[in-house]
């Protein structure tokens, strides 16, 4: 790993997220997919993780859930190896509004409630209430009236995913899926 690969490489991130705004997305994608590229050759996987999550942003306003859900999911990974719990739960609610967009909600929710988990290994708070409230919200909207929502967290609660006795997962109010 050079320092004018890194250079190069943080230039192209700087250059794509400049372009996000306009109406050259396009040449967004195509310059942070290139810096995403540069860092994984390099191996600089926090750096890496900057541009695909800048490249799964911009994916996800396109309207390409897909391939926003990839980047994200690539990012999140990077995050959690390097024990960057905040970085983590920031792309892991991105992730789920790439999942909720590519019309797969259980796994949307399972992605918040992943969100509130390193947001609270990261000792933030307030950003695992709004990783909670997007649970909330999502549950409600997406499930319909509360009844229903009671009965899809205990299906969730029954296959694994989650449950109030399991010390395995965090302690989190009713909300949780």
């Amino acid at each position: 790993m050079t320092g004018g690969s890194i250079g190069s490489g943080s230039a192209l991130v700087n250059l794509g997220e400049a372009l996000q705004p306009t109406d050259r997305t396009e040449e967004a994608v195509s310059t942070l997919t290139r810096a995403a590229r540069l860092f994984r050759v390099c191996g600089a996987d926090g750096y890496e993780a900057r541009a695909s999550h800048a490249l799964g942003e911009v994916l996800l306003a396109l309207g390409r859930a897909e391939e926003a859900v990839s980047a994200f999911s690539r990012t999140a990974s990077l995050c959690h190896g390097l024990g960057d719990h905040g970085r983590e739960g920031s792309t892991l609610l991105g992730l789920a509004a790439a999942l909720e967009a590519a019309d797969r909600p259980d796994e949307a929710a399972i992605s918040c409630a992943q969100a509130a988990t390193a947001f609270e290994q990261a000792g933030d708070a307030p950003a695992k209430g709004w990783a909670l409230t997007d649970l909330a919200l999502y549950c409600y909207w997406r499930a319909g009236p509360r009844r229903r929502c009671r009965r899809r967290m205990r299906r969730w609660s029954t296959t694994g995913v989650w449950s109030r006795t399991n010390p395995s997962c965090t302690r989190m109010s009713w909300r949780n899926p």
